[in-house]
């Protein structure tokens, strides 16, 4: 009993980090620019779901998922802005993109008459 309850102390802090840089992670790069919360309560659900483990390596795995969700997360939201800024594949308006392009280069595209 003195045992588990040592093993659950342990695991609290982990636990607790894991949880606010998961959270944190979507907030910043999903939540707030969707305006979707569906994601942050999905990913509480899931903390809720597990809280009561006692298992400590069923709670090392999922501290483990968490954090690299939560880096997933970031680092597909960098991609995404290292690809915008190359201006490689994913404008939303091909004219746009052109349009950076030529003015990186010290050029303008012409306009047209609409």
């Amino acid at each position: 009993s003195a045992q588990v309850a040592v093993v659950v102390d342990a695991m609290a802090q982990p636990v607790r980090m894991a949880y606010r840089h998961l959270l944190r992670a979507i907030q910043q790069h999903v939540t707030s620019s969707t305006g979707n919360g569906l994601w942050k309560e999905y990913a509480k659900e899931q903390f809720r779901r597990n809280a009561g483990e006692k298992d400590g390596r069923k709670v090392q795995e999922l501290v483990q998922l968490a954090e690299e969700y939560a880096t997933l997360v970031e680092d597909v939201h960098a991609h995404k802005e290292l690809l915008f800024s190359y201006n490689i594949g994913v404008e939303r308006n091909q004219r746009d993109m052109m349009e950076k392009t030529a003015r990186r280069v010290g050029l303008e595209l012409p306009k047209q008459d609409t």
